[in-house]
């Protein structure tokens, strides 16, 4: 039963007394995911004592310059205004999934072991088309260092892996436990180490098998590293789906990426992708980020509660299927049609052309449009570009939207089928004000709406106009 989220009631629920005074220890902080979770830790529970962020240089920055970065956000907006002394509650580790020991010194290993309480890990490479050593090296033996690492905190009480629904999509239907990999993890970690690049990337496709991609390979050898690690530590895993924009916390319709659904979108609303190839009758199983993070704290809870013995768990290890629910989805075909509308009802102010997407059920039919649609008109235009001497760029610029359609296509062309019952177990081991300070339940939220924001609130932020919530 949806709660109604208009009655709060000025209490404490009962998973913001159990954040007060917790240590969390993130990775990923810096991410898509990893940006609600911060919000919505820190805004409903403000009395958390502290939350360590994983966190490298990068693009010349150093962690403290990345979490100022971060923290300027217009996700964080509601955030300052609400509790403006947050930014005291979290502070930067110096690490890295790339390197052994996660790259930590000998005092920040120390600090972590005698202080953290939770650990959320959804640090991950999502490139579906990584090379096989760095989604390895990033997605495996990064989640090995980390259990490791938590194999020595000596208050743990949960330990969230945030993994994908897709990690057995070559199951008929994708069930709510663990399927061990056909090749050890510790095995795929030892190649990485002793194969150079090249050569993992031809035995990749004997690897991956029916795997479709790097990172559903890779997802699905971390869960099988962290059901070794159930025995020790308590583990719990989260399979969210396709996860996209926010359905209204902390704004509505918030994004910062173009992968995905969100890159149709983008590529659409201006008139650059004119075919795509999906199935219209399959299920576009997508969720908000925002309800993504609340089942991520709510599942924590339970685990640390031991809530979770009412769910149905195969080792003791409680895995959740995050997806759309049977009674309340929605089809790539009514995906299609939503976004038309609104990408004509607000339109780009870089429009190319006039926005409208052809939906091809065939292979051959999508490399017609292709063609037709894609190329050509980039040749036509590029011809000219070079003939007034400035640059050609469509032709390339069609050459991603072609290798982009390629890695959505196994995705968009499928229905999968999902066992669902731990993620509806999870939600009634809540109680009501729970329900109303951390929703997640799938069957109450409005799939048109928020494909609505999910368009609008796209070209809001390409422009930095964002409208006041």
């Amino acid at each position: 039963m949806c709660p109604d989220v208009s009655a709060k009631n000025s209490n404490r629920s009962k998973i913001q007394e159990f954040y007060e005074g917790k240590v969390i220890f993130l990775t990923g902080g810096t991410g898509f995911l990893g940006k609600i979770l911060i919000d919505k830790l820190l805004r409903t529970c403000p009395t958390v004592e502290t939350i360590y962020l994983l966190m490298r240089e990068k693009n010349g920055l150093t962690i403290e310059e990345r979490l100022t970065k971060l923290l300027d956000d217009v996700v964080f907006a509601r955030l300052k205004k609400e509790n403006p002394e947050f930014a005291k509650r979290l502070s930067v580790v110096h690490g890295d999934l790339h390197i052994p020991n996660l790259g930590l010194s000998a005092n920040h290993v120390a600090l972590l072991s005698e202080t953290v309480d939770i650990v959320v890990h959804s640090a991950a490479t999502l490139r579906f088309d990584e090379r096989l050593g760095v989604a390895i090296t990033t997605n495996v033996a990064g989640t090995k260092q980390l259990c490791l690492l938590a194999q020595e905190m000596s208050r743990l009480k949960a330990f969230v892996y945030v993994s994908t629904a897709f990690s057995n999509c070559d199951s008929v239907v994708i069930p709510e436990s663990v399927c061990l990999p056909p090749i050890c993890p510790d095995t795929l970690i030892l190649l990485s180490e002793l194969l150079d690049e090249k050569m993992l990337d031809n035995i990749a496709p004997l690897l991956l098998g029916a795997k479709p991609n790097t990172y559903i390979y890779t997802k699905s050898a971390a869960e099988g590293l962290i059901n070794r690690f159930s025995s020790t530590l308590p583990v719990a895993i989260l399979r969210p789906s396709i996860v996209i924009s926010t359905l209204s916390e902390p704004l509505p319709g918030w994004i910062n990426n173009i992968q995905g659904p969100t890159g149709v979108v983008a590529s659409a609303s201006i008139g650059v992708l004119r075919a795509i190839l999906c199935n219209d009758h399959a299920v576009a199983n997508l969720v908000p980020v925002d309800y993504t993070a609340n089942a991520i704290l709510a599942l924590a809870y339970s685990v640390a509660t031991q809530q979770w013995h009412n769910i149905k768990v195969k080792n003791g290890l409680p895995v959740i299927n995050f997806v759309s629910t049977q009674a309340n989805n929605i089809t790539w075909g009514q995906f299609g049609d939503t976004m038309e509308k609104y990408i004509r009802l607000y339109p780009s102010l870089n429009l190319m052309w006039y926005p409208f997407v052809l939906r091809p059920q065939s292979p051959w039919l999508s490399a017609v449009y292709n063609i037709l649609l894609h190329y050509l008109p980039a040749l036509v235009v590029d011809s000219l570009n070079t003939l007034c001497g400035r640059p050609a760029r469509l032709r390339m610029l069609c050459g991603r939207l072609d290798k982009y359609s390629q890695v959505l296509r196994y995705f968009s062309c499928r229905h999968f089928q999902f066992q669902e019952n731990n993620q509806r177990l999870l939600w009634e081991s809540l109680e009501p004000q729970d329900q109303q300070e951390f929703p997640f339940h799938m069957g109450c939220m409005l799939f048109i709406w928020l494909l609505r924001e999910h368009c609008y609130l796209y070209q809001q932020e390409l422009y930095g106009t964002f409208p006041n919530t």
